[in-house]
């Protein structure tokens, strides 16, 4: 997925999450599209985040969680 694909993504996770758990939600995109994110350096995750309405600090927080998906997985 190129950036864009993934930055409206992000931004309809966050339209459906529940009031209070933007962080989390993001915390979970960053684990589910973890293939996806593992080639994009902080700065390209920061204008992700940026893109989809959220801060650019986000973007260190996405690469901590890519590089923590190989210890967790999703509940279903």
């Amino acid at each position: 997925m190129r950036l864009e694909e993934l930055s409206q993504q992000l931004k309809e996770m966050w339209a459906q999450s529940p009031s209070g758990e933007r962080v989390a939600t993001m915390h979970l995109f960053s684990i589910r599209y973890c293939n996806e994110l593992a080639d994009f350096k902080v700065r390209e995750l920061s204008d992700l985040s940026e893109a989809a309405g959220g801060t650019r600090t986000y973007g260190t927080e996405m690469n901590k969680m890519v590089n923590l998906s190989k210890y967790v997985q999703e509940k279903g």
